[in-house]
């Protein structure tokens, strides 16, 4: 069944041929940038959704979803020239090349866009370099491991503890979803079950639609905390 769908997908995809003008050239430079911005803003209101169900009186901070949609441009735009370059690097289909990609990405490129990402919007919330820096140092445990604290009482009280329960759960959630982005995409030139009717230049576009959960954790793990705004009693519309 699953077969059968992926190859109605490619005989629809092939019908569209327009569609392919995104991954050529120049424009798939401008495709995995543009994605990287929208998913993260996909993520973001995803994650403000949850908040604005639980607490009572919260609205959506649209300028949170700016901020986090121009820093995922950039993270797209980084990750487009680092898989560009870790192709050539690691040249090759076996398992060598495969496992040597893989180390090479969680060693630089995941801890170096966690950096960015921190960096990025602390940047786009007028503050400065080292404050994100100093950020990310607080947060690196639960940023590299997808995990969550155990919530307060008031937070529990407003009603976070449904969606947040356990570090276990939060863990197990979001580290599927990293597994899929980080190690799956790296092997997009092998012949895996992901990646068999994937070109590599949809490396990153895949990474960017499967770390969506992934983007989610990464709005709550860094907003966690902040004073959002709120309808105040009797406003006047």
């Amino acid at each position: 069944m699953t077969a059968r769908a992926l190859q109605a997908s490619k005989e629809l995809l092939a019908r569209l041929p327009s569609w392919r003008l995104l991954f050529q050239g120049r424009c798939l430079v401008v495709t995995n940038t543009l994605g990287g911005g929208v998913l993260m803003a996909v993520g973001d209101t995803a994650q403000q959704t949850r908040e604005m169900h639980m607490e009572v009186g919260r609205v959506r901070d649209w300028k949170r979803t700016g901020s986090m949609f121009m820093v995922g441009c950039s993270m797209g735009l980084i990750e487009h020239y680092w898989y560009c370059w870790l192709d050539r690097l690691c040249i090759g289909r076996t398992m060598t090349t495969v496992l040597k990609k893989v180390v090479i990405d969680q060693l630089i490129c995941a801890p170096g866009i966690g950096l960015w990402y921190f960096i990025g919007m602390a940047l786009t919330e007028g503050r400065s370099v080292k404050d994100g820096c100093v950020e990310f140092k607080e947060k690196f445990v639960e940023y590299t491991t997808a995990s969550t604290p155990r919530l307060s009482g008031a937070e529990a009280d407003l009603g976070l503890l449904p969606y947040y329960p356990l570090p276990l759960r939060s863990w197990l959630f979001a580290r599927c979803v990293f597994v899929c982005c980080t190690v799956d995409t790296v092997l997009c030139k092998q012949p895996t079950i992901n990646f068999y009717y994937l070109s590599p230049k949809f490396c990153v576009m895949y990474i960017n639609v499967v770390s969506l959960g992934w983007n989610t954790y990464l709005s709550y793990l860094k907003h966690r905390g902040n004073n959002p705004p709120h309808h105040l009693a009797g406003q006047q519309s």
